[in-house]
């Protein structure tokens, strides 16, 4: 699990990191240009980590200026740079641990890991998507199911 402080200090060393008012501006909480990444100062930091994960994400797998959503190349790479930020911010590991802590809620899992309720959905359907209904991992079985999370320890690992 990461958190915000750590995960600032790991994408500082690419790339500077500012958290400036951009909301009224831009529309928007974070933003990845010119070789840096801005974050809507004002939002909680749980939020934060989300924003910049999915920022970081951009400066990783982005080519050129894709503002424009309605074109589907855009669309392409902002939902790459999202799963990009998924990943960074919460593996099959963390979840794994949620499951190990006993946190068998959304909430409970979604604040263990420092993310709001909202991501912990967008994590669940991205793993989901990407590995379907069951996987297996380290000797423990996902069920994916309706984004809800079940994970059983199969004595394996």
């Amino acid at each position: 699990m990461i958190d915000y402080e750590n995960l600032v200090n790991q994408v500082s060393t690419e790339l500077p990191i500012l958290e400036v008012p951009i909301r009224e501006k831009y529309k928007k909480e974070g933003l990845y240009r010119n070789g840096k990444i801005y974050i809507e100062k004002s939002l909680p930091l749980d939020k934060k980590k989300e924003i910049l994960a999915e920022e970081y994400g951009h400066y990783k797998t982005s080519v050129g200026n894709i503002v424009n959503l309605n074109n589907i190349e855009s669309r392409k790479q902002e939902l790459k740079a999202r799963r990009y930020g998924i990943e960074t911010i919460v593996t099959l590991d963390d979840l794994i641990e949620c499951s190990l802590a006993g946190l068998h809620s959304n909430y409970s899992c979604a604040k263990y890991l420092g993310i709001s309720e909202d991501f912990l959905e967008e994590v669940l359907e991205h793993y989901y998507k990407k590995y379907g209904l069951i996987y297996m991992y380290k000797g423990y079985i996902f069920h994916f199911d309706e984004r809800y999370l079940r994970i059983v320890d199969t004595g394996l690992s």
